[in-house]
């Protein structure tokens, strides 16, 4: 009986193993700074603790077999590993990455907005790209964002200020540093919020850019992923505004 137990538990032992080893990890690059992206990917020690993608994603991928490890890494050396295809998931947008040969992008997953953000004591009522003619507007170092943003910048019809983050920014624009920032509405009041400095501050309405986070993921997931788009799809409904919901943030 005892020699009989024990090879019951190794013989589940065993399949416990097997089907752990069958479950292949899936590294996701989700943030270019050792800060994360709060709240969509929270970081602490240079790893990915907690966020939006990361509640979202553990579920879905752990259902198709696939251990999602959402993974820090520089936006240059990004680029460079895609083309050597060398990464094997990234969540990012089409706007930012061009798709290498061998990669493919899933159906948009989340809508993010960029809006301005400015203290309490000015009115950001009715604020269009031609309020800022004239004035000067923080950005983050070496973002890119949308074209109409772009071509002020580049026709010196407003003036870029840069910082080297959002949590600065923000810092600055309470402080009343700077009158304007455009920062990506739920990582601008998250850290408002977290810092305490949302009751000084307040943010436009209509944004002045947004973009579709996919995922993109390299060729050798497609049989894991087929039918994937469809869940996405489906979270809108359900999944994701649980998520989201706990993650609020001021409007």
């Amino acid at each position: 009986m005892c020699h009989g137990f024990l090879a019951f538990l190794f013989s589940f032992a065993f399949f416990q193993a097997k089907l752990q080893g069958s479950e292949k990890t899936f590294h996701v690059v989700v943030a270019s700074s050792d800060d994360g992206f709060p709240p969509f990917s929270i970081a602490s020690g240079k790893s990915v603790t907690g966020g939006i993608i990361k509640d979202l994603f553990d579920s879905l991928l752990e259902a198709r077999g696939l251990n999602f490890k959402p993974i820090i890494m520089a936006e240059k050396r990004l680029h460079r590993e895609l083309k050597a295809g060398r990464i094997e998931g990234a969540l990012t947008t089409e706007q930012w990455v061009k798709k290498p040969d061998g990669y493919f992008f899933t159906a948009p997953i989340i809508r993010v907005r960029d809006v301005i953000f400015a203290h309490k004591g000015l009115n950001l009522d009715n604020f269009t790209l031609a309020s800022l003619k004239g004035k000067k507007l923080g950005v983050v170092r070496g973002y890119t964002y949308h074209q109409r943003v772009e071509d002020l910048f580049r026709g010196k019809q407003v003036q870029r200020i840069d910082a080297k983050s959002e949590q600065h920014l923000i810092k600055l624009i309470s402080l009343k540093r700077i009158n304007y920032a455009l920062v990506t509405e739920r990582v601008g009041w998250w850290i408002a919020e977290a810092t305490q400095l949302a009751p000084k501050i307040h943010s436009s309405k209509n944004d002045f850019g947004n973009f579709d986070y996919k995922l993109l993921y390299h060729g050798k997931y497609r049989d894991e992923l087929k039918g994937f788009d469809q869940e996405i799809k489906e979270l809108g409904k359900s999944a994701l505004q649980e998520v989201l919901s706990r993650y609020r943030h001021t409007p």
